[in-house]
Formats: C-alpha cells, sequence, structure tokens
C-alpha cells in the first residue's frame, strides 16, 4: 500500500508526505535440499513514512527539514508438509539438546550433510531466524548559491533498533560418503547447546547515528567546474543486551579463558575517525560543449551493521556452540541430547565477533572519464574506474594450531599447522573482523546514439578485474568460505567470487516509420544483448574436517596433482549426454594435499561459463479515443533460447579420514561422483510474454 501526499502551504512553503507498507509471504519447498519435506516459509512487513517540509528563504536560499521512520521485519522459519508426529522423515536432531519432541516455535529439524554428490537432508542450518530494525531519522538540509558557489549543507540524525536471532539449534551431522552414513559414521558435528527449551536467542542493540555533511559546487570558469565535499558518518558504539542477561564475547581470543558480559558491542568505537573527503571536476577543454573530461574521488564508510556484530551475539554464550570430530561425532549421532550433560566437548565459535576491532570499512572510489560528441547525436565515452575496500569484515579462526617446520606465513609443504592451539580453552574461534583487502579496476568504453530518425541505442564494454582476500559478507547472506590462513591472508588473494572480466551490452529502441491508421502505426521493437565471462570456480577439497587443520569448517583447497595432460587451470567443458551433464574441470588434475598443509591450488583459480543472452520486445501503441491509449507488448527473454550454464561442482573428493590430527587414509577417499560437473542453468531457457496495458 503507497500513499503520497503534497501540499502547498503558502508562496514559500510546500509540504510532502509518503506512507508505504508491504507484506510477503513465501514457502520454498526444496531450498536447501532436492527433498520437499522440509521447506522454509519466509514473512516480510515493512513500513515506511517520510514527511518533509521545505521552505524558500530567498531566491537563492532553500531550506527543507524532514522526519521518517522505517521500520524492516524480515522472518524465516521451517515449514512443514505433513503432521511432523507422524512423518517418518521428520527427525528432530536437537532443539536446545533436549528431548526431541515437537513443540511448534520451539524445534527444528536437524540436518545430515553427506559429501560425494548426495543431496543433504533437513532444513538448512539457518532455516529459523529474524531481523528487526527500527529507524528514526530527523534531518535538516540547506541550498544556497552565492555567485560563482553552490553550497549545500546539512546533518541527519538516526536512532536505530536493532533485534536480531539466528542460531543452528537443529545441530548438522556431516558424512564424508554415502556409506559413512549407511554406517553410521559421522565425520563432525555442529551444533548449539542452549541452557533451557524456552532459551531465547534474540539480541538487541541501540545506537545513534549522525551524518553531517559539507558541499560546494564551485564554477570556476565558464567551462570548468569543481566539486568539493565532506562527510562525517558517526555512529555510536552500539549498546548490545539479551533477553535477561547482557550479551557475551571474548575479550581477547588468543588469552581468555571464557566469555564475559559487555554492554557495547565492541571494545572502542570504531565510527569514531569516519571522516569522508569527495573531490570532483568538470572540464570542457575546448569550450565547445563537445568534450568533457570529469574525474572524481571519495572516501565511504560503512558502519559497522547489526547483522554482523547482532548474529554473532546471538550465537555466542549462553548458547553454546559445538564442534565434534572423528570419534565425539560418532558418539552422539543419532540424537545429540546425549552430550548434555554426560559429555565434555570442546567449545568454540562457529560465528563470533572480534571485540578488540576498533575501525569500520571503508572504500576509496576514484575514476576518470573523457566524452566526446563525435557526430550528430552520438557519444563516445571512454574511462576508467577503481576502487580500494579497506578493513572489511570476513571470518577467520583466531584459534588456527601452530605452524611447526617454518614461520608463521610459511605456505611450504614443509610447514604444518600441527602446532598447539594458541588459546588451549576454545576449539575453533571463528570470529568476524576488518582484516580483509579488496581492489577493482575497470576500463569502460560507451556509444551512445540518442533518439535521431526513429533510432536510439547503446554500445557498452567493461574490461575489469575484482580482487580480494574474502569476498564473503559477515552478515546473513554469508555465501563464502572464511580465510583459510590466519597467519597469511594474502595465500586467499585472488579474484572476487563475484568478478566478471568481460562485459559487453548492447541495447537499442527503433520505432517503425509506418504512419497511417491505427494499425500500421505506433509500433516500436527494442533488443538487450548480454555477452559476459564467467565467474570464478572455487576448486576445493570437499572433505571435513579440512585436510590443512587450520580450524576452519569447510573450504581448504588441493594441490595440483601433475597428471598426464593435465595443467593448471585446465577447462575441459565436455558434455556428457548419457547423465545430460557437462564436465567442466578435468578433477584428475588434483590431489588431497599432505595433512596439515596448504594446497598450492588458488583461490576461485578457474573461470565458469560466459553468459549470452538476448531478450527482444514488440511493442504497439494504439490511440483508441483522446484520452484512452491501448499498449500492447509481446516480450521474448532468451530468444535464442541459448543454454548458459550455472557454476559447476567445486568439491573434489568424498570419503572420511582418520581422527583429527592423523594423516589421511587414502584408501577411504576418493574422487567424488559431482566432482567438475555441472548441473544448473544460470538462465532460464525461451520465455514469452504479453501483456496490455490501458492509459487514461
Amino acid at each position: 500500500v503507497l500513499g503520497r501526499m503534497d501540499y502547498t502551504l503558502g508562496s514559500k512553503d510546500s509540504l510532502f508526505g509518503r506512507y508505504i507498507t508491504d507484506t510477503a509471504y513465501l514457502k520454498l519447498r526444496v531450498p536447501f535440499s532436492s527433498l520437499p519435506e522440509w521447506p522454509v516459509v519466509d514473512h516480510g512487513g515493512d513500513q515506511f513514512f517520510t514527511l518533509e517540509e521545505k521552505h524558500v528563504i530567498s531566491p537563492t536560499e532553500i531550506n527543507s527539514i524532514r522526519f521518517s521512520f522505517s521500520r524492516t521485519n524480515e522472518r524465516a522459519d521451517q515449514g512443514f508438509l505433513s503432521d511432523p508426529a507422524t512423518d517418518l522423515l521428520q527427525f528432530y536432531l536437537a532443539s536446545g539438546f533436549t528431548a526431541p519432541t515437537y513443540t511448534p516455535g520451539q524445534r527444528e529439524d536437524g540436518n545430515i550433510i553427506i559429501a560425494g554428490g548426495s543431496s543433504p537432508i533437513g532444513p538448512g542450518a539457518t532455516a529459523r531466524f529474524h531481523l528487526i530494525e527500527n529507524k528514526f531519522t530527523g534531518g535538516d538540509d540547506l541550498s544556497w548559491t552565492y555567485g560563482a558557489h553552490s553550497f549545500s549543507a546539512g546533518i541527519s540524525i538516526t536512532r536505530v533498533q536493532d533485534n536480531i536471532a539466528v542460531g543452528r539449534e537443529g545441530g548438522i551431522f556431516v558424512f564424508g560418503s554415502l556409506p559413512g552414513f549407511l554406517n553410521a559414521t559421522p565425520v563432525q558435528f555442529q551444533g548449539e547447546s542452549n541452557p533451557s527449551p524456552t532459551f531465547n536467542r534474540t539480541r538487541y542493540s541501540r545506537a545513534i547515528e549522525y551524518f553531517p555533511y559539507f558541499q560546494d559546487d564551485w564554477k570556476i570558469r565558464s567551462n570548468l567546474t569543481i566539486n568539493l565535499g565532506l562527510r562525517y558518518d558517526l555512529e555510536t558504539n552500539p549498546i548490545c543486551w539479551g533477553a535477561g542477561f547482557a550479551c557475551t564475547n571474548l575479550l581477547n581470543p588468543l588469552t581468555s579463558t571464557a566469555f564475559t558480559p559487555v554492554q557495547h558491542v565492541l571494545g572502542t568505537n570504531p565510527n569514531a575517525h569516519n571522516i569522508d573527503p569527495r573531490i570532483g571536476i568538470a572540464w570542457d577543454p575546448f569550450s565547445d560543449h563537445k568534450t568533457s573530461i570529469r574525474a572524481g574521488f571519495g572516501i565511504f564508510h560503512e558502519e559497522l551493521a547489526a547483522r554482523t556484530f547482532l548474529n554473532a551475539y546471538s550465537e555466542d554464550p549462553p548458547s553454546n556452540t559445538v564442534v565434534l570430530s572423528g570419534p565425539g561425532a560418532v558418539a552422539l549421532f543419532p540424537n545429540p541430547a546425549k552430550c548434555a550433560p554426560a559429555c565434555t566437548p570442546s567449545y568454540g565459535a562457529v560465528y563470533g565477533l572480534k571485540y578488540g576491532a576498533n575501525v569500520s570499512p571503508y572504500v576509496m572510489q576514484y575514476n576518470l572519464t573523457v566524452q566526446r560528441d563525435i557526430w550528430r547525436g552520438t557519444v563516445a565515452s571512454l574511462g576508467y574506474v577503481g576502487a580500494e575496500g579497506v578493513h572489511l569484515y570476513s571470518q577467520q579462526n583466531y584459534n588456527t594450531p601452530a605452524v611447526v617446520g617454518g614461520p608463521s606465513n610459511c605456505v611450504s609443504s614443509s610447514c604444518t599447522f600441527t602446532g598447539a592451539v594458541p588459546n588451549i580453552h576454545f576449539s575453533g574461534l571463528d570470529f568476524t573482523a576488518p582484516t580483509s583487502h579488496s581492489t577493482y579496476n575497470g576500463l569502460v568504453a560507451s556509444l551512445t546514439r540518442q533518439l535521431s530518425k526513429n533510432l536510439q541505442g547503446q554500445v557498452s564494454y567493461t574490461y575489469s578485474r575484482s580482487i580480494d582476500n574474502g569476498s564473503a559478507s559477515s552478515g546473513l547472506e554469508q555465501g563464502a568460505f572464511e580465510v583459510t590462513d590466519i597467519y597469511n591472508p594474502r595465500y586467499d588473494r585472488g579474484p572476487s567470487t563475484f568478478n566478471i572480466d568481460d562485459a559487453l551490452r548492447v541495447n537499442s529502441v527503433y520505432t517503425l516509420p509506418f504512419r497511417g491508421n491505427r494499425l500500421v502505426s505506433g509500433w516500436q521493437v527494442s533488443e538487450i544483448l548480454s555477452v559476459a565471462t564467467g565467474f570464478p570456480v572455487y576448486v576445493m577439497n570437499g572433505l571435513t574436517p579440512q585436510e590443512s587443520n587450520t580450524g576452519g569448517l569447510t573450504g581448504d583447497r588441493p594441490n595440483y596433482s601433475g597428471a598426464a595432460g593435465c595443467h593448471p587451470n585446465q577447462i575441459v567443458d565436455k558434455v556428457n549426454l548419457a547423465h545430460t551433464t557437462v564436465q567442466w574441470f578435468n578433477p584428475n588434475c588434483y590431489a588431497i594435499q599432505p595433512f596439515g598443509t596448504l594446497g598450492d591450488v588458488p583461490r576461485d583459480s578457474l573461470t565458469g561459463p560466459g553468459l549470452l543472452d538476448l531478450d527482444f520486445s514488440v511493442i504497439k501503441d494504439t490511440k483508441v479515443t483522446e484520452k484512452l491509449t491501448a499498449e500492447f507488448r509481446a516480450e521474448f527473454f532468451n530468444i535464442l533460447n541459448h543454454t548458459n550454464l550455472g557454476l559447476p561442482v567445486g568439491a573434489v573428493f568424498a570419503g572420511t579420514r582418520g581422527s583429527l590430527g592423523t594423516p589421511i587414509p587414502t584408501t577411504t577417499t576418493f574422487i567424488s561422483g559431482t566432482a567438475g560437473t555441472i548441473t544448473t542453468a544460470s538462465t532460464t531457457s525461451r520465455q514469452i510474454q504479453f501483456a496490455l496495458k490501458l492509459i487514461f
């Protein structure tokens, strides 16, 4: 529902108001598994309200004051397709590690993951969560013109209230192979032990944001303008608390012996020094309005988001994270309730926040573009765009075993992660911290033709490269792997998971030159052509626990095998008609690295399939009466019906090794049947849709 109000109070004052509310319900049958018994139900209920008053002070001065309120309310829960009490496929591995009986809103199915290509069983690790955020904002903006200067200044103040809960109460059993599952011998268990069945995982935070700014657009000469700006992105260190107890954190992951109650989410305010300068230039060097040179530089901070720190606190004690490998996991299967209170599993943090972090992430952006009107209605543009991300938050295990046989940043096979863990009081301590870095460099060229003689269009090409050492977000949308080696972050430096080297876009609109009756006039055709290289492919061992023994959960990389006919970065791209799959890379070109060492395969070493997509439309406008127009549209998506392949399976191996800390028995590991294969498409097949719109 959308409502808007515009009201003129007088010759110098006007009032604007808007209210939006939207609700959504979505039931996904198979979001985490090919089996439909564990659907996920998502609920959305958002509200947005804005009220603004503008006042004309003088012919050169305008002031606007505003108030706004926004509420984001997103929830997800586990759905059911049948009665859980009688469905044999429903299994309650854990919920607070209590008796596996179903209570709506209190119980969550467990998860079973079988390496080697079998579909996961269960609703997913984070099938239940909620994220609620309220923002109350007041602001004032003043704009005035004085000679060659156009000034603007203002401030925005926002009160932020966040409530977030996320967890893995169901528990996850990981099996190295299908025989391992049939023999009931899991290689790892992950779960969270709640202090009671009624435990509330919700965490709350409150903060205030202050965003003052000043900008001057200075027209130095008729053909030269400079933009100068300064913004201060200040947010108070959020206050955090839980339901009846304070949030807890490990004050020093290397030496602390227990989690301690804390009032603020971090030890010091990371946003105290977020000063962001901006500068830009626009120059017409020949003063003929046919050539322009534009350049700019700016720093843009992003305050530490609640989805980062509250997710971590939602899973910190008194909710205890349990990660057991080998015999410990076997002893628990199939009922983790046996873990409380008899066993004493090593406690860790699957998702935490480094309390000592004292900076917020920011990006430096810079660009230079030259444009030229080369002939009537046609503009050519050539530019460079760059960006550098600093202090980006990503996850890494702060309790990585010490390196034996060399310095801590050693990547040789003679160096092994087999020493003692830094903090003997815990197992893995996967904390997110501002330790990652990124760079982007792109060459952008375009040719644009404005509407002339019924034709307009644009051709654009981008050649770019995005590199980082941690593409994964630190929020709910976590989608890649944590930093493998905390002692040497450069080991993970490589193409970003979203990197595309080449991208070509061609779009055009042509109005047919027919004139006459309603049948022949008003026709228009248009197209959008997209051609791009593929996303990177993360080739990994696929075994649990990691073979590198760095203490992470998944995602360590193998060695190149040196097998005959193999070379690094080799792509096969061979269709397997018998199984209707594509073998993108040869898994025989990879080998499991020696236990406790890092593999020599770089991160995101391969490039996945590219994209070729052509969309086409036919539009017919018909003037029915003076006040009524009918618009008919026929739209063809992927009109060529070209098959655009998805990414291949990057996990190469399946099977199990011995108990944690021992070398891999080669007889129990094998190449996964799905390694390197592609079974999905990245776009749909040809789709055609028709629409009729009446304008009156």
